[in-house]
């Protein structure tokens, strides 16, 4: 009976040894476990993201003007800008600026000239001496006559103003001869008899060296 006790006291003593040991393993790691956990949470795989080449852009076709603007003066009724139909020719601008006036050389106009957008039209007066075409940025001339506007200082002496014989309205004609310098040509003339020399113009009240350079090739005297 005593060696069952004993026995019994055995191995309730080795319980309580293997509960104290156990409590001390649990104590020392349970730290441990706590620090150590994992910290990635489960979820979708990446996905590895694909670069779309860019599409080249679509070239927009060019649209066509269907409309032109141009500039014209000199001698017509209405000097101005004015729209005009794409492909128009110089006649088209000539009446929408109400004709030519009576002053216009008609002989030094090409009005099946075609027109260009941001064209600048000059009709030029009778005896007048056209400038040289000159292109600025953005724009462009044209001479009507479809050559050098220098051509004009080439013409004969019939194509010339008579000084003597010229009314004022003629007279007007010529660069920097307004109506009070024209009147005045035709009072001289009256007061004073015909011109003898074209240089006798130097003579009128307002023509100077400068104004008598300009109009000196354009002018004659009758015989």
């Amino acid at each position: 009976m005593t060696k069952e006790k004993t026995k019994a006291l055995f191995f309730f003593a080795a319980g309580i040894l293997c509960l104290v040991f156990a409590g001390l393993l649990i104590t020392t790691f349970s730290g441990r476990w706590e620090a150590g956990r994992p910290t990635v949470v489960a979820g979708p795989l990446p996905v590895a993201r694909v670069e779309k080449e860019p599409q080249p852009m679509e070239q927009q076709p060019v649209e066509e003007k269907d409309e032109w603007v141009v500039y014209i003066t000199g001698c017509v009724q209405k000097p101005g800008v004015y729209h005009v139909p794409a492909d128009s020719r110089v006649y088209q601008v000539v009446d929408m600026a109400g004709g030519l006036s009576s002053l216009a050389d008609h002989e030094a106009i090409n009005l099946a000239t075609p027109l260009q957008d941001g064209m600048h039209i000059h009709v030029p007066a009778r005896g007048e001496v056209p400038k040289e075409d000159v292109q600025t940025k953005g724009t462009s001339s044209v001479s009507l006559n479809g050559a050098v506007a220098s051509r004009a200082e080439e013409r004969d002496i019939n194509r010339k103003i008579d000084i003597n014989s010229a009314s004022e309205e003629q007279l007007q004609a010529l660069p920097g001869v307004g109506p009070k310098t024209a009147a005045s040509i035709v009072s001289y003339r009256e007061s004073q008899g015909d011109f003898e020399v074209v240089e006798d113009l130097l003579r009128v009240r307002g023509i100077g060296p400068a104004k008598f350079k300009k109009i000196r090739q354009l002018v004659t005297i009758g015989s």
